[in-house]
């Protein structure tokens, strides 16, 4: 917790405390007026006491300077108002004093002033001042001697009930700074802050008994702390009650409030909470997505609970908090010893929620603070160390920080993967030479894969779909290697592919007796009405797709004009405007995805889809092959197969739809292959 929070905190506490102290009459009818909005009045009466030397007059009219009520805003006011009071032993506005010094408001920052001011306090009992002092005291400048006193001043200040004194002092217990290091005191010290409200003390507290440091391990009671500070707004407890949800095991395992609380963190700048929140999102679908997007538009934080949180919300902003203490106070002091070393057991690749994150630390001098992340982890005797991690899915990088006591640090990281090992369908390899179909030397395939476009995005492994499927053309489907043209990359461009069935192919038909075979993976696009499918070459462009795409119907119809007895089209594309990866292929004027509508074909001709029209066609990292491409090429080793040792376009299609859809809902996708036209078809026998 930064001191900004809590001199705010501080601040605020005094103006309500000098108010309810006023004892003279004019000055509390000048509270009552003010309290009506009439600063006109309050202003003229406690000016006059504060000129007769009035130190209650003196300390609120400074308080109302410094926050503008019924004056301009002026803190070298606020300071001269405040000064007379305190040296004539007002302590409140002795607190002030010391926050204008120490925050440079209407003063130049000295923090040599602000210490003697709050010294002053302090001695007279002010929680307020002695916590302050203690801040000051604790930095880590600060000598060891005056680490001690500040554990003294936070003491002071916690046993009167300031929550942020209490905090401060579990933090000196937790790093050893001023004590000896005791956790049990920290938890005990945070505990009794947290249950005040303070959300900087309640997500502390959660992480300790996450890592059962000072107490028994209990992610039940973690879990119970850390959404106490999350629903306060406090981001590392959102992130880490995220976490709690993604991994599961102390509570149900939810993605969609996961997202939220990670979303929640991200929208206050946590980079940790973007990354987690961008990679929940993977494993789910849109309607968790929206419903979790949805929650975290409408989160809104509870109200404070704790008693000073209260005189926060009720007291006027403060002027002072922007108390910054320096980052150098001090000539680096001499030392004897060079800087510690840090050494991390490497963490492999690994399926589990939790990891180990073990090592040691070696230094010539006293280790004074190991933290992981930023949250302090004990040393075993030798200066090892082990510490139990939760770890989301993906890849994480935990950074590790080693400070000895002359404030030399070592740093170290380690990057782990987590996976997702038992979900995953294990792959056959794809097997060619299995079925030898029946020979057809009258038929003719022309196979076109496109994965890197000029001017759209990669469709993931369609040149490796088709150059494996050229061996199930001749194989399978029995068709000569001489009758098959492979046609990838650059040399399937539009003006390739027409004159492949121009030039090359429809002079090989052989009127009422070719069989024809087109296989095509690669991207394909509806028009904005849907009307028109297309299939997009390689050099195609998605503004203009009359001009340089090739529209289905007119494929076919070349097929069917040059005679072919029947025309198969085996096609690892969808026309929804999606890609087989993350990235879509319509423009932002468009929707994200289209509904195309189905055409009729010929009597001879028969399609088997990947997709229906308006869903994506997806990719199977594992195989290195498009889904369909790769379950398609299966059925052909006679998975699809009957007892008839026939495979027919219907078999095929009800081999693809038992195994598609599945392997599509992993990947967070709707995928169901489609059949247009004679499901008697033919494809394959033997």
């Amino acid at each position: 917790m930064g001191p900004v929070t809590k001199l705010s905190a501080m601040a605020a506490a005094v103006l309500l405390c000098l108010t309810a102290m006023a004892s003279a009459q004019s000055v509390e009818d000048a509270v009552a007026a003010s309290s009506r909005g009439d600063y006109t009045t309050a202003l003229s009466v406690l000016r006059s006491l504060a000129e007769q030397g009035n130190t209650e007059a003196q300390s609120i009219l400074g308080a109302y300077y410094a926050n503008g009520l019924g004056v301009s805003q002026d803190y070298a006011e606020a300071m001269r108002w405040y000064r007379k009071a305190a040296e004539q032993g007002n302590t409140m506005a002795q607190v002030d004093l010391g926050n204008g010094y120490a925050s440079g408001s209407g003063v130049p920052k000295n923090f040599t002033e602000a210490y003697k001011w709050y010294r002053r306090a302090a001695e007279q009992g002010i929680a307020a001042a002695q916590f302050n002092l203690g801040i000051l005291l604790a930095w880590d400048q600060g000598t060891p001697q005056e680490h001690i006193e500040a554990v003294s001043w936070f003491r002071k200040a916690a046993s009167q009930g300031l929550a942020h004194a209490q905090y401060s002092l579990g933090q000196m217990y937790a790093i050893g700074r001023g004590v000896p290091q005791d956790f049990a005191e920290t938890v005990k010290w945070y505990r009794k802050a947290a249950e005040q409200g303070l959300v900087e003390a309640q997500g502390s507290l959660g992480a300790m008994y996450a890592l059962g440091k000072g107490t028994t391990q209990d992610y039940a009671e973690s879990v119970k702390w850390y959404r106490k500070a999350a629903e306060q707004g406090f981001v590392d407890a959102q992130l880490s009650l995220g976490q709690m949800y993604a991994f599961g095991g102390a509570i149900p395992q939810d993605f969609v409030l996961a997202h939220m609380w990670f979303n929640l963190a991200a929208a206050n700048g946590n980079q940790e909470a973007v990354k987690n929140r961008d990679h929940t999102a993977k494993f789910m679908n849109p309607a968790q997505l929206t419903e979790a997007q949805k929650l975290a538009r409408e989160w809104k934080p509870k109200t404070l609970s704790g008693p000073w949180e209260k005189f926060a919300q009720a007291g006027a902003a403060n002027p002072f908090d922007q108390f910054d203490p320096p980052k150098v106070a001090a000539p680096p002091k001499a030392h004897a010893g060079a800087a510690p070393t840090l050494s991390v057991k490497p963490v492999a690749t690994t399926p589990s929620s939790t990891i180990d994150v073990a090592g040691n630390v070696s230094s010539k001098g006293r280790i004074t603070s190991l933290q992981i992340d930023g949250t302090d982890v004990p040393l075993q005797s030798g200066g090892g160390f082990s510490v139990r991690r939760g770890i989301p899915l993906g890849e994480s990088v935990i950074r590790l920080v080693a400070t000895d006591e002359w404030g030399q640090s070592a740093e170290a990281t380690v990057k782990v993967t987590r996976i997702t090992a038992s979900t995953e369908t294990t792959l056959a390899r794809l097997s060619p030479g299995h079925l030898n179909g029946k020979s057809r030397p009258n038929a003719i395939a022309l196979i076109i894969g496109i994965e890197h476009y000029k001017s759209a995005p990669p469709a993931e492994f369609a040149e490796n779909d088709a150059r494996r499927f050229y061996d199930y053309a001749t194989s399978a489907l029995g068709v000569p290697a001489s009758r098959v043209k492979l046609l990838t990359g650059a040399d399937a461009q539009r003006v390739d592919v027409e004159a492949a069935i121009l030039t090359w192919l429809k002079p090989q038909v052989v009127r009422g007796q070719t069989e024809v075979f087109l296989f095509f993976s690669g991207h394909g696009l509806a028009s904005d009405d849907g009307k028109d499918l297309y299939l997009l070459p390689q050099d195609g462009n998605r503004a203009l797709l009359d001009r340089s795409a090739l529209r289905r119907k007119e494929l076919i119809d070349m097929i069917v004009d040059s005679g072919a007895k029947s025309a198969t089209l085996f096609l690892d594309t969808c026309y929804s405007g999606g890609t087989r990866g993350k990235e879509t292929l319509v423009s932002s004027a468009r929707p994200i995805l289209v509904a195309a509508k189905e055409q009729t074909v010929p009597a001879n001709v028969t399609i088997l889809a990947a997709a229906g029209n308006d869903q994506l066609s997806s990719s199977l990292t594992q195989a290195k092959h498009g889904l369909f491409s790769y379950f398609l090429m299966k059925g052909l080793e006679g998975d699809a197969a009957g007892p008839d040792r026939t495979i027919t376009a219907a078999k095929l299609e009800a081999y693809l739809a038992e195994k598609i859809p599945a392997e599509a809902a992993k990947l967070g996708r709707t995928q169901t292959p489609q059949l247009i036209g004679d499901g008697n078809r033919v494809v394959s026998s033997w």
